[in-house]
């Protein structure tokens, strides 16, 4: 019953992670949790293991549990997505089956959560209710850059913590593409982590509830 009452919330989760990060999506909005459903489904993309060593050397942060998996592959100056498509098949399939839906990102799941808004607002994806995108930068690939050029017409919360090295200086910019009159910012004292307590969570769950019907 609660499948087919409650509206769905897509989750999309940061790079070498998976749909695991539904737990901590469901954690963040247990006090919905009877409106609201979460479908947070594996990037369709494998990073390789050099891949992955590298990034949690870099990241210094634990290693999450396997699969390791991502939206894209960006090349080394990041103008090219390669995978970005069979991503975004998996996304419109999703969101035709569960639509109207409201998608929150992390990180690279921002960043996809941000193409998905963009294609919405153009009418290439099936309507959104709303985007959350936590720890988010604007994504540098030549073919998207286009498809930013206009403010994405899509209520928008974008979140990100003051001490976060990889969003902290490019989470702003990500803001500022989308319509100014339906967007808003929330900066936590945290790092590149998604919130599931404290002020940030709150202020998620709030946005949130106020776009259920």
């Amino acid at each position: 019953m609660l499948a087919t009452m409650a509206q769905t919330l897509l989750a999309l989760h940061g790079y070498t992670m998976n749909g695991r990060f539904g737990a901590s999506a469901r954690e963040l909005l247990r006090p919905l949790a009877e409106r609201v459903q979460v479908v947070a489904p594996d990037a369709p993309l494998v990073c390789s293991e050099e891949a992955v060593a590298r990034f949690y050397d870099r990241a210094r942060v634990r290693r999450g549990e396997p699969p390791h998996c991502t939206w894209w592959r960006a090349n080394q100056d990041n103008t090219v997505y390669e995978g970005w498509d069979a991503s975004l098949e998996l996304l419109r399939s999703l969101l035709q089956e569960h639509a109207p839906v409201g998608v929150i990102g992390f990180s690279q799941g921002a960043m996809a959560a941000t193409l998905v808004a963009a294609l919405s607002a153009r009418g290439e994806l099936p309507p959104l209710r709303f985007v959350v995108l936590v720890a988010g930068r604007t994504p540098r690939a030549s073919a998207f850059q286009s498809l930013l050029a206009e403010p994405i017409d899509v209520e928008s919360l974008h979140v990100w913590g003051e001490r976060d090295a990889f969003a902290a200086a490019g989470a702003p910019e990500l803001a500022e593409h989308f319509a100014a009159p339906t967007r808003q910012s929330f900066v936590w004292a945290g790092g590149h982590s998604f919130p599931t307590s404290g002020s940030a969570a709150t202020t998620i769950l709030d946005f949130i509830e106020m776009r259920l019907t």
